[in-house]
């Protein structure tokens, strides 16, 4: 068992990082309220203090953004707002119609924090979003997603292995699995 706590409503994405990072991690759902910011940090670094404060344990939070190059940094972290209304993924892509670009980066902020001292792990790919949605697979905005070096298809219409490998590239996996080693969870 280890001492830090994955904070996550999604216990499958609680798994999937322990696998990803190669040690076992606790998880727990709390229903934390979400700051609004478009600063990703301050996002993971509220939720982080506030999952510390009621597990009273290290722990881990992440959080995605996704960000349209026509936007400027929206929506960020709001786009979870859009895709949960009625039709929200085909509403996303008809508000792309009018501008030239379609071009969009998606950013995972992951934050550590032990009740002193946070650490973060950025993460992130660049694509663009479909003309409309398209796949069955995923989840969140994924029918939408066309992450750069899949043939202009949605992470929704990926095969298990191109879906692993993408959700892979687009985290620091790296970085969280050498920190983690280093403080022997």
């Amino acid at each position: 068992m280890s001492t830090v706590v994955f904070v996550t409503g999604n216990a499958a994405k609680a798994r999937y990082f322990s696998k990803l990072i190669g040690f076992d991690v606790d998880h727990e759902s709390v229903d934390l309220d979400e700051i609004q910011s478009t600063d990703m940090k301050k996002i993971t670094e509220d939720k982080a203090r506030r999952a510390y404060d009621i597990i009273g344990k290290p722990v881990i939070v992440e959080d995605v953004g996704l960000f349209f190059k026509a936007w400027g940094d929206l929506p960020g972290p709001f786009i979870k707002f859009f895709v949960d209304q009625e039709n929200g993924l085909e509403k996303v892509c008809r508000m792309l119609d009018g501008f030239s670009s379609r071009q969009a980066r998606t950013i995972v902020m992951t934050t550590y924090y032990d009740g002193k001292i946070f650490t973060h792990f950025q993460g992130g790919a660049d694509g663009e979003i479909a003309v409309q949605p398209k796949g069955t697979g995923g989840f969140g905005y994924d029918a939408i997603w066309c992450v750069n070096g899949y043939g202009g298809r949605t992470r929704a219409e990926l095969t298990t292995e191109e879906d692993e490998a993408s959700y892979i590239e687009a985290r620091p996996i790296k970085q969280l699995h050498d920190f983690f080693g280093d403080l022997h969870v």
